[in-house]
């Protein structure tokens, strides 16, 4: 799919609050290690996740065994103008993976006040507060085993919400009634069946032009 100009305009005026690579170092990130208490590669922001939330060998972040998840957020400032969360995920055999805000960080993804998740089936679902559903999107021409940049932008002046899955916008504004102010940003898999094959890379926060 093609980036959109409101993205790419978007993109050339934003501001990187936190952003990671996963690029192993031979030290701390090491295949296998965990993310937890890591600082992110610009922002320096500290990660707060699960124990299942590892380093791959090719510097990604996955699960370190089947039939578990991989949950990891950062703490930000309460936003006052339009913010992105995004990363470049392959969710191929979990039941979804996730990127959204919650009020801090938590290893515990349900915390969440907003958030997006891809599924294998190329279902978008954008969620609110407790876990509401707000909208569902069917992508065209999806294949779950390949990488797709999903990106969940959120205006707090407007409480508006909206979803771009590799550049485009797949879920238009929808007003959204946050309970509680945002505090975190992260990411989350549920349910990863083969160790390895679902994982998150390029992991994004920054904030955008309205």
């Amino acid at each position: 799919m093609g980036i959109s100009s409101a993205y790419s305009e978007e993109a050339a005026s934003s501001k990187i609050i936190a952003a990671d690579t996963f690029t192993l170092d031979g030290k701390e990130r090491v295949a296998g290690k965990p993310l937890a208490n890591l600082i992110t590669e610009e922002g320096d922001a500290r990660w707060v996740a699960n124990g299942e939330t590892v380093f791959s060998p090719d510097g990604k972040v996955v699960t370190f065994r089947e039939n578990a998840s991989f949950v990891a957020a950062v703490a930000i400032s309460q936003p006052d103008r339009a913010i992105v969360v995004q990363a470049r995920v392959v969710p191929e055999s979990s039941e979804w993976v996730a990127v959204g805000f919650q009020p801090e960080p938590s290893g515990e993804w349900f915390t969440s006040e907003l958030f997006v998740i891809l599924p294998p089936n190329g279902i978008v679902e954008l969620f609110g507060p407790q876990a509401t559903s707000l909208f569902r999107q069917q992508l065209p021409k999806y294949s779950s085993a390949k990488p797709h940049t999903i990106a969940l932008k959120y205006d707090p002046v407007t409480r508006m919400a909206s979803v771009f899955v590799d550049g485009d916008q797949v879920i238009k504004p929808q007003e959204v009634s946050l309970s509680q102010p945002i505090g975190a940003a992260g990411f989350s898999s549920n349910v990863v069946n083969v160790a390895g094959d679902t994982w998150v890379d390029d992991f994004e926060v920054k904030e955008v032009a309205p």
